[in-house]
């Protein structure tokens, strides 16, 4: 229910011929998830969650790729202020798992649109009849819609926002109106004053709901699941109480009410954590319970109108009509819906094209145009398991150029950015090998991978590239010691094993630095 951050791992063998498969984690509303795939020749993270435009609209998930007979570690990230039910995670090839995906989005939309459709017609019948029953029935069936349109994220990927407080005060809204529908379309207030005051009492429980939803998402999703389970089962006994009483609209009701009831009731109990979660999309089958229970609700009142208005068969043909142009709607809205489809995959390769980009884009430092911090440890974590497997060596070197704040701070930051471009290029321009990696550590220092290189052949390398800097003859007449820009250099190397981690090679690296400092600048220092 409330925030945490979760961690599924495991590792998966593809013994199929299909390549390319999809993670599609579900049951659950869930803000962040990050899905990485640690694989022999490079690391994939995706990400997906309510907070995210995701690769399928409306569910979560990534790609990801698995030569056939190969297998690839995975790690799932799951970091969330809320957690709404049991999380379900399935693994399938993408070519199946697409189009399952797309008919769920069909179904979701077309539900969706009948409860809209039916929400707007009843209130439009309030405006002209006045009778509260309809106005009741429309918001409650309006207050759903809103709701399921939030947690499967359709107004979310229409505004391009979240509003992870606004998740659950649809729901709560739905069960207050939900206990006034029923109160107006039983009668109860007159043929069962007990259960009208219980509905009443749940009525104001989640008007009180209201509030607390919005400020806390977790909290709001048990107050929800309270109060609409129990307007669902004193509604239900309620309707069969009165269709035995000889009040034929209750048969509607009850059969209505049915179709809720079983989805709902167990996606709340589910919520709540009394039952574990299920294979199935609770959520789409408590849309469609929802969406059965609107339409025949809104025969319930239909067939009210007829035991209680001489005019029975004006209202029984032109409800007929309605449901005809809702037919055609809904015929209308699949049209749409298939347009749609098409349009978001063209969106879907744009935005996967947009996505490597920035995912190249966040691994490259702004200034120098090498790898930066974060792609730096990445590489570094890659390496050291290499380097661990094979029993072979690897080289950390930590790089500083020499009196750069009195540069930058004499000549400003653009020169000073520049020096910064320099540098990086000729560090780039020295190593030769493609695995060799230099990246801007931070400020005027920069942190360089050499695997399988031993202490001769970095050290060579270092003094090297202390020459080449020096060779680009950047006057800084700020340095006392030397006229032009120079580098400090401190080296590090060891055969990688268990009895050692790689924050202890960092901070050799950054000693051996500082030691090169003190001797003068200017120079390599390696650890011995």
């Amino acid at each position: 229910m409330n925030g945490d951050r979760y961690i599924a791992a495991f590792t998966l063998h593809n013994d199929t011929k299909q390549e390319n498969w999809f993670i599609y984690p579900y049951g659950s509303v869930i803000e962040n998830i990050h899905i990485i795939t640690y694989g022999s020749e490079a690391t994939t993270v995706g990400i997906s969650g309510y907070n995210h435009r995701n690769k399928v609209n409306y569910h979560y998930g990534d790609e990801v790729y698995i030569p056939a007979g190969k297998s690839r570690d995975i790690v799932i990230l799951f970091d969330s202020q809320f957690f709404f039910a049991p999380i379900k995670l399935v693994v399938a090839p993408q070519q199946q798992m697409e189009p399952e995906l797309q008919l769920e989005n069909t179904l979701l939309l077309l539900c969706l649109g009948v409860c809209i459709a039916l929400g707007l017609y009843n209130l439009f019948l309030y405006i002209g009849s006045r009778q509260r029953v309809y106005i009741f029935y429309a918001f409650a069936t309006l207050s759903y819609a809103w709701g399921w349109a939030h947690v499967f994220g359709v107004i979310e990927n229409i505004t391009h926002q979240q509003y992870p407080n606004l998740l659950m005060l649809p729901y709560n809204l739905g069960a207050l109106f939900s206990c006034y529908f029923t109160i107006e379309f039983l009668q109860l207030k007159r043929r069962a004053p007990r259960l009208y005051k219980l509905l009443i009492f749940n009525a104001i429980f989640a008007a009180i709901a209201c509030p607390l939803s919005i400020a806390s998402p977790a909290n709001g999703l048990i107050l929800a699941s309270i109060s609409t389970s129990i307007v669902l089962i004193l509604g239900l006994y309620a309707g069969i109480a009165s269709w035995r009483k000889g009040f034929s609209p209750a048969k509607y009701f009850v059969i209505a009410f049915m179709c809720v009831v079983l989805p709902n009731i167990v996606g709340n109990l589910m919520n709540l954590g009394i039952l574990p979660g299920l294979n199935v999309n609770i959520y789409l089958l408590g849309l469609i319970g929802n969406t059965m229970d609107s339409l025949l609700l809104a025969f319930a009142v239909a067939n009210k109108v007829d035991v209680l208005n001489l005019k029975n068969n004006q209202l029984t043909l032109e409800l007929e009509n309605k449901i005809k142009e809702l037919h055609l709607l809904n015929s209308t809205l699949e049209q749409k819906v298939e347009e749609r489809t098409t349009d978001l995959q063209k969106q879907k390769h744009k935005a996967e094209q947009a996505a490597k980009l920035l995912e190249h884009l966040a691994n490259i430092d702004p200034v120098t145009q090498i790898a930066n911090r974060r792609r730096f440890n990445e590489v570094l974590a890659l390496e050291w398991r290499n380097a661990l497997r094979n029993k072979s060596c690897l080289s950390i070197i930590m790089v500083d150029i020499d009196n750069f704040k009195q540069y930058n701070d004499h000549y400003g930051h653009a020169a000073g950015d520049e020096v910064l471009q320099k540098v990086a290029d000729v560090l780039r321009q020295q190593l030769k090998r493609p695995k060799d990696l230099v990246a801007r550590f931070g400020g005027e220092e920069f942190i360089i991978i050499l695997p399988d290189i031993d202490k001769q052949g970095g050290f060579e390398l270092m003094q090297q590239c202390c020459h080449a800097i020096e060779n680009l003859n950047i006057k800084n007449p700020i340095n006392n010691t030397n006229s032009v820009i120079t580098i400090s250099v401190g080296g590090t190397s060891c055969i990688v094993d268990n009895s050692i981690q790689s924050e202890t090679l960092l901070k050799i690296a950054d000693d051996m630095m500082y030691q090169a400092k003190k001797l003068g600048k200017n120079n390599v220092v390696w650890s011995t």
